[in-house]
């Protein structure tokens, strides 16, 4: 026996047929409230006539338009034909009689022009514009290297300091260290000129005998 399909939801006491049976729904389960005895199987029924053929579908919308192909190139221009050549004088007629002319000939094709310009060249790229450069800040002054490395460890680019030796140390970020770039002190100037001597002061006052003794007991130790 296949599983009944009973209807979601139902509300108390509604009803539901299947198979010649009636459930009745209590609020909890279908309960069976009527059951019909199942007769034997009939006989299969003749097949019933083949219902009319549908309604032929409307013919869909036409499709936009493609677009337009390119144009080809135009056909060079043919060589210009030959100069046709002109006839021969006709022959002198009876006494009497104008000799007539012989016919002209045919005229050549034109052809096309014989030079073909060829197409110019493309310019070479503009080469890019080279990297601006850096410039450098001095922040200060060490004894030397190892002083300057001990109390900067690091630095940033453009920082520089100068040593006692006149070498300028500039940070280098590629590296992570301080790159000495040379001496940016100028030589040495020459010596200037010896100055004018002083004036002469003044004589002191000449001594007296109680002065020189006082000098000699000092001098003596007394």
């Amino acid at each position: 026996m296949s599983a009944i399909d009973f209807p979601n939801s139902p509300a108390v006491n509604d009803t539901f047929s299947a198979g010649g049976n009636v459930w009745k729904w209590t609020g909890t389960v279908w309960q069976v409230v009527r059951v019909t005895p199942t007769g034997p199987t009939g006989p299969t029924g003749a097949t019933g006539a083949t219902g009319p053929t549908g309604a032929t579908a409307a013919t869909g919308a036409t499709g936009p338009t493609g677009e337009q192909g390119v144009t080809g190139p135009t056909g060079a221009t043919g060589a210009t034909g030959a100069t046709g050549e002109t006839g021969a004088a006709g022959a002198t007629g009876a006494t009497g009689a104008t000799g007539g002319t012989g016919p002209t000939g045919a005229t050549g094709e034109t052809g096309a022009a014989s030079t073909v310009t060829g197409p110019t060249g493309s310019t070479g790229p503009t080469g890019p514009t080279g990297a601006a450069g850096t410039s450098v800040t001095i922040l200060g002054q060490y004894t030397d290297l190892a002083a300057l490395q001990a109390a900067q460890p690091t630095g940033s680019p453009g920082d520089s300091y100068l040593v006692e030796s006149g070498d300028l140390y500039v940070w280098s970020a590629n590296t992570s260290a301080w790159v000495n770039v040379g001496n940016i002190e100028g030589p040495t100037g020459p010596t200037g000129a010896t100055g004018t001597a002083g004036v002469t002061g003044p004589t002191g006052p000449a001594g007296t005998a109680s002065d020189a003794g006082l000098a000699t007991s000092w001098w003596l130790g007394v």
